[in-house]
């Protein structure tokens, strides 16, 4: 002990900490933080499901489908800015829209050329004020995947992603 500084003093509390918490999350389900963390940890690390299995059955993890349910609740609401920003751009396109097409019908109709000033004016400030976009840069992911032994219940997957 006197040599192993690892296993004296402050070294100890966070291993202690973690078996009291094992042993509280073991008899109550909703003190599962310190589970719920290694999981993800070890998700992220890409510990197998066999991994997982077998650390569950000690209660030093989540299992494999409850971790992967958790990883769908972290990313449920990850394009929320996004389709704000969508939802502005089409919103600015329409108003647009129609301030182009009140150009259009004075023009048709030959009305006041301070009416169509105006709106041009009114235009060329909705331009510039309006969101400037955005582009994707992605690529297209095929995966063949062919089973040892194909069965009807386990034929070729062919699976197109787009990243």
């Amino acid at each position: 002990m006197s040599r192993n500084v690892h296993n004296k003093n402050e070294a100890l509390i966070p291993g202690m900490c973690d078996a009291v918490c094992q042993l509280i999350s073991i008899f109550s389900e909703g003190m599962n933080l310190t589970r719920t963390v290694k999981s993800v940890i070890l998700k992220k690390c890409g510990l197998t499901k066999v991994g997982f299995k077998r650390l569950a059955s000690v209660n030093v993890c989540m299992g494999y489908n409850a971790t992967n349910s958790l990883f769908e609740c972290f990313g449920e609401d990850f394009d929320k800015e996004l389709l704000k920003w969508k939802e502005q751009v089409e919103k600015d396109v329409e108003k647009k829209k129609e301030i182009s097409e009140r150009i259009g019908q004075l023009e048709e109709e030959q009305g006041p050329a301070h009416e169509i000033a105006e709106e041009c004016e009114r235009l060329k400030a909705h331009r510039e004020s309006m969101h400037p976009g955005y582009s994707f840069t992605g690529d297209n992911v095929h995966m063949m995947i062919k089973p040892r032994q194909m069965i009807q219940a386990n034929q070729n997957k062919d699976h197109h992603m787009f990243q």
